[in-house]
């Protein structure tokens, strides 16, 4: 998932927080990491939450997420952008995608 900030004010207090259709895999690597702040993966709800802080104008945060499928079908992953403050656009703070595992 990519977090990107396409607008002229900056933009503060975004988190990312995906639901993950698979369970989450314990261990190494990490199953969840961002290049920009911290993820947090919650093994029994098999979600993700990532605090990643002020994203600049024109920036973005990409997340990781390693999952371990229980299925060989393809399986939907939603993700979600919060932030603090007023978002003139919250229409586009959701996304899904659908993972098809290997």
């Amino acid at each position: 998932m990519t977090l990107a900030d396409r607008r002229t004010p900056l933009q503060t207090g975004r988190t990312a927080i995906t639901l993950v259709a698979a369970p989450i895999r314990a261990g190494a690597p990490p199953p969840c990491t961002s290049d920009n702040g911290a993820c947090l993966a919650d093994i029994g709800t098999g979600s993700v939450h990532c605090d990643i802080g002020d994203l600049a104008v024109g920036k973005q945060s990409d997340i990781t997420i390693t999952a371990t499928p229980s299925t060989t079908r393809a399986l939907p992953d939603t993700g979600t952008v919060v932030m603090t403050g007023a978002d003139v656009h919250p229409a586009n703070n959701t996304v899904t995608v659908t993972v098809q595992p290997r």
